[in-house]
């Protein structure tokens, strides 16, 4: 049996593309962050990513009655020369990266990962932020053009018992 956290990535991978269709072409990736080993994309990049610390908390809610709190941090990114549709697109085929970080965000709390998570709607709530390519630590050239959003997504799993053994 997959572990939590494998099973709960590789669910969002799955919503994530299916729910972003609008963005073409997107590619949506289960992977470690790496500034500077940036997959090869188009035009859109939906990164999912384990943070450096705190992936997992495990939560006592009761006596032998527990809940899993999975931190995973989501890179958003968008490849376009024109500085303003990057960042202030809001109609396909020029989507920015407002929009896109507001597209994720309507999907999250809109998904229970097919039930896997207790919703409570604040799950894509945390610190956001938008960074230039180049003060990122990406490589030069067409990098330079890439705006990337920084979304933490906390999953909440449902609450389960241990069994009881004697």
């Amino acid at each position: 049996m997959a572990n939590d956290y494998t099973s709960i990535t590789s669910v969002l991978l799955t919503e994530l593309t299916a729910g972003l269709a609008s963005y073409s072409p997107l590619e949506v990736e289960r992977r470690f962050w790496d500034a500077g080993k940036l997959p090869d994309f188009e035009r859109y990049l939906v990164m999912i990513s384990p943070p450096l610390q705190n992936a997992w908390e495990e939560r006592v809610i009761g006596v032998r009655n527990f809940q899993y709190i999975l931190q995973i941090d989501l890179y958003l990114m968008v490849k376009n020369f024109d500085d303003k549709v990057s960042i202030f697109g809001d109609t396909a085929p020029n989507k920015g990266i407002f929009q896109l970080v507001s597209d994720v965000k309507d999907l999250l709390r809109t998904s229970n990962l097919g039930g896997l998570l207790d919703k409570t709607y604040s799950e894509p709530a945390g610190p956001l932020s938008i960074e230039y390519a180049a003060s990122a630590g990406f490589d030069s050239g067409e990098h330079s053009f890439i705006r990337r959003a920084k979304l933490v997504y906390t999953a909440r799993t449902a609450a389960f018992c241990w069994p009881v053994t004697l």
